[in-house]
């Protein structure tokens, strides 16, 4: 544009030298004029352009540059979702192996807890069954002895009541046990025991019959839970056995637990 303008002046001046009338070279001149004027308004506008044009340059450049970044951006967002996947499993299975770990100390735990309460209330029903063994062993004796007591004072009844037929017995008549009409040695009373006494006697030992029968029913029930609870114990020890339970594992099993716990919900 500014070699355009000096041509156009550089006309002029020669349209000065070679206008051959002052019309034609006022016409000429007004044409150089507006060329001139339209020359100079496009000189800014070209300057503009060109302005606008590097502008246009650089945000092209920007916009490259961006998508450039976008991709390693996409790019990095992928590894990372990567990397977070593998740490949310290996988080994950840490978390199940530990739980699976918390949940048998915590059984073993109990199991040394059941062990002693079991050990317990086993010792108090071994001392009951004792108690009953004692029992039982007490009343064999006195039903032993109120047995005998009972069989002499039934043959001393026996003897009563021979002694009150002896009595009435008479040589020629026969004896209304066995016929015999000869009587060479009657029985004699040495001790006189009535029905009354015989039957207290009888009553007492029916009575220590019954509290025999159900002290032993009582012991066997009491055999029985011995037996249930030993069942039990065994079963506790085997789970305590298989727990390798210590305090000390298990506070930090659940304190790891907790922080794996804690990790795993910020991911």
């Amino acid at each position: 544009l500014t070699k355009k303008l000096y041509d156009i002046k550089t006309a002029g001046e020669k349209i000065s030298a070679e206008a051959v009338t002052a019309e034609q070279k006022r016409i000429e001149l007004t044409r150089l004029v507006s060329l001139i004027s339209v020359y100079e308004q496009a000189v800014p506008a070209k300057a503009d352009f060109l302005q606008k044009q590097k502008l246009l340059k650089l945000s092209e450049d920007k916009l490259i540059k961006n998508d450039e970044n976008c991709a390693e951006a996409e790019f990095s967002l992928k590894q990372l979702n990567i990397a977070r996947e593998d740490i949310l499993t290996n988080c994950s299975q840490k978390l199940s192996s530990l739980a699976v770990r918390k949940q048998e100390l915590e059984d073993g735990r109990k199991a040394a807890e059941n062990i002693s309460r079991y050990s317990e209330l086993l010792k108090r029903i071994k001392a009951v069954v004792s108690n009953f063994d004692s029992k039982l062993l007490q009343l064999d004796s006195d039903i032993k002895a109120k047995q005998a007591e009972y069989d002499t004072a039934y043959k001393k009844h026996i003897s009563m009541l021979s002694a009150a037929i002896a009595d009435s017995l008479k040589d020629g008549m026969p004896c209304p046990v066995c016929g015999s009409i000869h009587h060479p040695a009657p029985a004699k009373a040495t001790e006189a025991v009535h029905m009354q006494a015989l039957e207290v006697l009888k009553s007492e030992l029916d009575a220590m019959q019954k509290s025999k029968a159900e002290t032993h029913l009582q012991r066997s029930e009491q055999a029985g839970r011995i037996a249930s609870g030993n069942e039990m114990l065994a079963k506790q020890q085997d789970i305590f056995d298989n727990s390798h339970f210590t305090e000390e594992e298990l506070v930090s099993v659940i304190k790891e637990y907790n922080t794996a716990m804690q990790k795993n919900s910020l991911l």
